[in-house]
């Protein structure tokens, strides 16, 4: 298996609660996802919009992070991860994905998508390519 998942509770500003699900699906070796499983939550908690409780905006930051900190790393090069993640509180759901993982919400008879998948043939992943 090259697959790692987090499934956790986590406290938000306010002292309240929220639920943290990640899925991380390793590509040419299990260390990416090993790593991000590892290392997701705490950069995320630890980014300035989490604490402005802008969950988007710290789900960016922690993707973004967390891929310069792979990149030092020596399997960095030749190793990688598609990710999903979804934060989830009483008020809002928020879902962040890298490569082709994709989010849903099942809601009574509905499917929902939560993400796009980044893969060359959307024009807007293909732009950022």
């Amino acid at each position: 298996m090259e697959d790692d998942h987090i499934a956790r509770q986590i406290s938000i500003p306010g002292g309240k609660k929220a639920m943290l699900f990640c899925v991380f699906d390793g590509h040419g070796g299990k260390e990416v996802a090993k790593y991000a499983k590892e290392r997701f939550t705490d950069i995320f908690l630890a980014q300035p919009e989490f604490k402005k409780s802008n969950f988007a905006a710290a789900l960016t930051e922690t993707f973004l992070m967390l891929d310069a900190e792979i990149k030092e790393k020596d399997y960095g090069m030749d190793t990688g991860a598609t990710s999903c993640v979804v934060y989830m509180s009483d008020k809002e759901i928020v879902c962040a994905n890298a490569g082709d993982s994709r989010g849903v919400l099942y809601s009574g008879t509905k499917v929902v998508p939560l993400s796009d998948d980044h893969k060359p043939d959307n024009a807007g992943e293909l732009a950022r390519i």
